[in-house]
């Protein structure tokens, strides 16, 4: 679909500015072959909440942020969820779920210590100090992440990362792709992908699951057709 002809053939605006999937190895964690891109490979862009097993007045004793920066709160009966080591997030429970504010003004929301099955402790959704509204989706049957989109209110127009999951074989579960796109006037223009592939096991060359090759495609501008 073409964009209209006043329409810019560039810029985002800022809406999809950050909005990248990012990785990062960690040689050494609890279950090594739980990466979604491979073997001891984190997604770093998608930050969850740990609850930890012990309670306190029925909530967890203690919340740790896995991605973005990382941080910790440990319950007051009190006063809530109180951070640790200065850190300057504040947590406080927000129905069912959690809500964590950012220094910068943003807040995110997770699901909850309630929630049962692999949502809990995921994200829910974000709204930015300006008003911007993240929206995550998860795949109704898998619930695996499906989509995260930025909507602006103001204007409609959106930036978006769709995910790709392989759904069987001994790489079920892996990212396969990310695709970034830009949606105004109700045209999808994709900008960037992600394409990742993994070892099976049956060469020299690396053992089953970890990451075999990836790369990126797509333009800083905008597909004009």
């Amino acid at each position: 679909m073409k964009l209209p002809s006043n329409a810019p053939q560039y810029q985002d605006s800022g809406l999809a500015t950050g909005l990248d999937h990012r990785i990062l190895y960690v040689a050494r964690i609890s279950n090594n072959g739980a990466g979604l891109n491979g073997n001891s490979w984190v997604a770093t862009s998608l930050p969850y909440l740990h609850y930890s097993t012990t309670t306190v007045s029925g909530m967890p004793a203690k919340v740790i942020l896995m991605g973005a920066g990382g941080g910790q709160w440990d319950w007051v009966s009190e006063t809530g969820y109180v951070a640790l080591f200065g850190a300057q997030r504040r947590l406080v429970v927000d129905g069912s779920n959690l809500r964590m504010f950012n220094p910068n003004g943003s807040a995110v929301t997770f699901f909850g210590p309630s929630t049962t099955g692999a949502l809990r402790g995921q994200q829910s959704g974000a709204v930015s100090a300006f008003g911007i509204v993240t929206t995550i989706a998860y795949d109704p049957i898998s619930l695996r992440l499906a989509s995260e989109t930025r909507t602006d209110p103001a204007t409609g127009d959106q930036a978006a990362l769709v995910y790709k999951f392989e759904s069987s074989g001994v790489h079920m579960g892996h990212i396969l792709s990310v695709e970034k796109r830009l949606i105004r006037w109700g045209a999808v223009l994709p900008i960037h992908r992600w394409d990742y592939t993994y070892h099976s096991g049956s060469d020299s060359a690396g053992s089953l699951r970890p990451r075999k090759f990836f790369s990126v495609k797509g333009s800083d501008r905008w597909l004009g057709s």
